[in-house]
């Protein structure tokens, strides 16, 4: 702090104010205490002078120290070792930029920052969309002090706003746009209430957004709210709420393992755990992939472990398929191939050949192709190709949707549809598959290029990672997904 007022020593009588005023505030908040320059030059009584203006710069030293305990007590901003940029922006500026008169800390309620709203309180922005977007474009193109003083304007209601479903869309903006300190103060204000923001339908996204903005050990204080839930249940609940569950998953994405607190890995393991539970759920399956897909090798190797009992079930399940489906590409490969053997180790009714004929599992034996090895592969082509040839062995030909699930894994395998298997689409389902009434095998060949290409095409389009919400919608089918 004393570095930073060199520039304001001056010569005679008042030339030691800035040295009166470094020392009030080294004993206030620290050594290692920052003040912006453009602070410094306003000073009274920096520079020299004589002695009026050296009295002039002690009493405003004391005031404005004064008036940063007064925040620091309040809870509003921690200062401690980081303290006046915020302070500076939002408190010691004594008129903004328009030239208006200062208004008084007791009167911040009723003032408001944005151009021709004289007397307006924060509140009002919860239901208002033109105050809101009002404030939005401030927050855009204004300068930094009129970026601190709308969250200055904002901190006397901020958990209110967060939770409105217009003013949600302003908090979450002032979180991009806000410096380090003023996200960090917006931040602690918010963290006791996690809980409740992160099942709002408007207030998830500003949690989310806390948590993009935010990294390393600024995510700790969120993290131990979360984690305060674990004992009592409540933060399984949490994992398997429509919103909620987006929480969890950007803390998995953001918190890297090399980084993760004590607390955040109680949180994993604890998801982990719930592995058969959590991929049944309709919402509760996207934290099990996130971890398959941000986690550990370990927590990976852990997941398989616990899919490998029930693997046949929920390949063929509406939601655990895709979490088996991201398993055989995350997973390391000796996860993937012990997967792939209790498949085919399983018998009717959940045989390779009948998961391959269901909507759901017949994306999961497409996705085997791309993970195995030779030998494995032709393994499982060889007991494609078989079934092709004598399709009523293990398919019900009353049940035209499964001979042609099946027809569509067997064809990405690069496999040959015998005329006899065609005819039986065909005669089973004329109006489900144009294809399918051609027993030519260029037909099918055609077929096999088309699935080809579209798989390509899906992974080029999500930049080589893997499709986690949504699979591809089978040609014959409306669509698929949770």
């Amino acid at each position: 702090a004393g570095g930073a007022f060199e520039g304001c020593e001056g010569e005679g009588e008042g030339g030691d104010c800035g040295e009166w005023w470094a020392g009030d505030v080294v004993a206030e908040w620290g050594a290692d205490a920052v003040v912006p320059a453009d602070y410094q030059a306003s000073v009274p009584g920096a520079g020299g002078g004589g002695g009026r203006r050296r009295r002039r710069g002690r009493r405003h030293a004391r005031e404005v120290c004064a008036e940063w305990a007064a925040w620091k007590s309040s809870g509003v901003v921690s200062w401690k070792g980081r303290g006046a940029a915020l302070g500076a922006a939002a408190n010691a500026e004594r008129q903004d930029v328009d030239g208006a008169s200062f208004i008084a800390e007791e009167d911040v309620g009723d003032w408001c920052p944005l151009p021709g709203r004289e007397a307006c309180q924060a509140g009002e922005l919860t239901d208002d969309a033109t105050l809101c977007q009002e404030a939005i474009n401030m927050l855009d193109s204004g300068s930094a002090a009129k970026r601190a003083a709308v969250l200055r304007w904002m901190l006397t209601d901020i958990k209110r706003l967060a939770l409105g479903r217009c003013s949600t869309r302003v908090v979450q903006k002032l979180i991009e746009v806000a410096d380090n300190d003023g996200r960090r103060g917006l931040t602690e204000q918010l963290t006791p209430h996690i809980a409740e923001l992160s099942v709002s339908e408007q207030a998830n996204y500003v949690v989310q957004k806390m948590i993009e903005q935010n990294v390393g050990a600024d995510l700790v204080p969120i993290v131990r709210q979360l984690h305060a839930l674990l004992p009592s249940g409540k933060l399984l609940t949490l994992g398997k709420n429509k919103c909620g569950c987006r929480i969890v998953e950007r803390l998995i994405e953001h918190c890297a393992p090399s980084q993760e607190t004590p607390e955040m890995g109680e949180i994993c393991d604890l998801f982990v755990q719930k592995t058969q539970e959590l991929c049944r759920h309709q919402y509760g399956n996207f934290l099990t992939k996130h971890i398959l897909e941000h986690g550990t090798p370990e927590r990976r190797a852990a997941i398989a472990g616990q899919l490998l009992p029930l693997i046949s079930q929920l390949a063929t399940h509406r939601t655990a398929s895709h979490v088996v489906q991201q398993a055989l590409q995350h997973c390391d490969q000796e996860d993937k191939l012990e997967i792939v053997q209790r498949l085919l180790e399983t018998g009717k009714p959940l045989s390779l050949e009948q998961v391959a004929a269901s909507r759901y599992g017949s994306y999961v034996v497409e996705e085997i192709k791309d993970c195995l090895p030779e030998k494995k592969l032709a393994e499982v082509t060889d007991r494609l190709r078989k079934a092709l040839e004598d399709p009523k062995a293990w398919c019900a030909m009353d049940d035209p949707k499964a001979l042609i699930f099946f027809v569509r894994a067997a064809v990405a395998y690069g496999l040959e549809v015998p005329a006899a298997t065609s005819a039986a689409v065909a005669a089973a389902a004329p109006a489900m598959s144009a294809t399918a009434s051609s027993s030519t095998a260029a037909s099918w060949a055609a077929l096999a290029a088309e699935v080809a290409v579209e798989r390509a095409h899906d992974k080029e389009a999500r930049g080589g990672k893997p499709d986690c919400r949504r699979n591809r919608p089978s040609r014959w089918s409306s669509g698929r997904g949770a």
